[in-house]
């Protein structure tokens, strides 16, 4: 399933606000089924008319995917410009979220 942008963020939104992206160790699946039911809820019925069902596996792969994209992005905008750009909502969103699960890593 390709995911756009704005699906993007409907995604990020419940995984942080559920905390997800650090959840301890046995908590991981219950909150990205919490997110998933989130997400499906807050997407346009259109968006799932598709061979396969949404699981909360689907949902984890596509936000570590949004992360590394955005990882990769972040640092190759860091070392060819000086210049700070104006961000979105979305880039917002996922600086904060990469701050938070290298933080929890860091534990």
């Amino acid at each position: 399933m390709r995911f756009s942008s704005a699906s993007d963020l409907l995604l990020l939104k419940p995984v942080t606000a559920l905390d997800a992206h650090v959840a301890p160790h046995g908590r991981i699946q219950f909150r990205f089924e919490e997110a998933m039911d989130i997400f499906i809820s807050s997407a346009p019925a259109r968006a799932f008319n598709t061979v396969f069902t949404m699981t909360w596996k689907t949902l984890i792969d596509q936000f570590k995917k949004i992360l590394c994209e955005h990882r990769a992005a972040t640092n190759k905008n860091a070392v060819s410009s000086g210049i700070i750009e104006v961000q979105g909502e979305r880039e917002t969103l996922l600086d904060d979220v990469i701050l938070e699960v290298d933080e929890w890593d860091e534990k």
